[in-house]
């Protein structure tokens, strides 16, 4: 059985950090049964240079941990191999070191079957030199969920290797907590308990139905402490006679932007912080946290609407098993294909109010260093991306435990093979 108990730093002026650690230990069958999950997510994901190298392995072992992700297809962005290519044989390193990280989770047998798509799968018998940048991309999106619906898989995420699906819980930051907050003269780092909590949600007024049934099953998961309780992909199955998922077989997800401001060291979920206790032995966990962007970046901009989320969208899952085949292959060969509207079904724009998302995306701004080289932009940029960078409008520690949960399923030197990354 797994104990997770949770201590309290003192108050950071957004609210207290719960430091976790690890007590107790599982099963082999327990152990055996999370190693290899039955079914699980499709993936869809898009490498553009070494900056999504340096970060797949925390992506990886996240998603099959949370979603669970099971089935994976990745392929190194065309355009970045042929422009590398041009330079050198920095294309060709950029796939050997993706190829040397998805070996090691193959050897790991921890059930995740992953695929290295190389340039032909991609294009087919064309010239990727003369295929634009972004038609590329989509042409990738395309075909990879027509491989997940010929496989037979069922839902799919397509995101990027900077962003982390999450349950959308409800958090003491949410704008409409603090809208409520302020009206019920309450303070901004106040922890109502649930019964409170649903009684102020329910003071605000509702525009429709769906966002009522929403905002409700959000309390549902906030009060069940789904987060240590079940996997995406198991929420979905449970729920799939009832809405959302009874209908949408493109289910869109609002976006947050977790920024580049700095987190005290104190509020950090250092190495040596963390601990497991097996057969009475006392083990550290080797691990450099600040590798990982999830442990290591907390602040956010506002959740909801914001200028960034505004011009971006949210992102999809999308149910392959109910999505006509013709529908997929058809947008195979779409030369207006767009990977934000992934199937002519799905909705657009790809704007969702955040209140009534029940998954949601963290996606963690990269550095001046990644995104300038990236995007080709110049120092005029800078100040648009050091006001976006430096901006805080809370805290959010969600995502903080997920590796001490990875750590007691897999092991200890099998999580600090498969964590080894750079940082950025």
């Amino acid at each position: 059985m797994l104990f997770l108990f949770t201590f309290q730093n003192e108050s950071n002026g957004h609210g207290t950090t719960p430091i976790y650690f690890l007590r107790g230990q599982r099963s082999e069958s327990e152990r055996e049964q999370m190693k290899i999950p039955s079914n699980g997510f499709g993936g869809c994901l898009l490498l553009s240079d070494d900056y999504d190298t340096a970060r797949l392995p925390e992506w990886l072992a996240y998603h099959w941990l949370v979603l669970p992700l099971k089935y994976l297809v990745v392929a190194v962005d065309l355009s970045s191999l042929s422009k590398n290519n041009s330079d050198g044989d920095s294309g060709a390193s950029a796939v050997s070191s993706v190829s040397r990280i998805l070996e090691m989770w193959r050897k790991a047998e921890i059930g995740m079957e992953i695929e290295l798509w190389d340039i032909n799968t991609i294009i087919g018998d064309g010239d990727a030199s003369s295929v634009e940048d972004r038609n590329q991309e989509d042409k990738f999106f395309a075909k990879c969920l027509l491989h997940h619906k010929d496989k037979g898989h069922s839902w799919v995420s397509m995101i990027d290797s900077n962003e982390f699906i999450t349950f959308n819980t409800i958090a003491i930051d949410d704008d409409v907590d603090q809208e409520l907050f302020r009206q019920n003269g309450m303070r901004n780092d106040s922890d109502p308990d649930p019964s409170e909590k649903m009684q102020m949600m329910q003071t605000k007024l509702e525009s429709s139905q769906y966002e009522s049934e929403m905002k409700a099953l959000r309390l549902q998961m906030t009060q069940g402490h789904i987060l240590n309780r079940q996997t995406v992909f198991n929420y979905i199955q449970d729920k799939f006679n009832e809405e959302p998922w009874r209908s949408e077989t493109c289910h869109l997800m609002p976006r947050t932007l977790f920024t580049r401001v700095e987190e005290s060291e104190s509020s950090l979920l250092a190495s040596d912080e963390i601990v497991k206790i097996d057969d009475q032995s006392r083990i550290r966990i080797d691990i450099d946290t600040s590798k990982l962007i999830t442990l290591h970046n907390y602040h956010h901009d506002r959740k909801g609407w914001s200028q960034w989320h505004d011009a971006r969208g949210g992102k999809f899952i999308v149910d392959v098993s109910r999505a006509e085949e013709v529908e997929i292959s058809t947008r195979v060969n779409d030369k207006d294909y767009d990977d934000t509207k992934p199937l002519e079904s799905c909705p657009h724009p790809s704007w969702k109010s955040y209140e009534t998302g029940l998954l949601r995306v963290h996606h963690y701004l990269g550095s001046w260093e990644e995104i300038s080289s990236r995007y080709e932009l110049d120092s005029d940029s800078r100040d648009s991306y050091d006001t976006l960078a430096f901006i805080s409008r809370g805290v959010d520690y969600q995502l903080q435990s997920w590796v001490l949960k990875f750590v007691d399923i897999v092991g200890v030197e099998t999580s600090k093979k498969l964590l080894e990354c750079k940082r950025l």
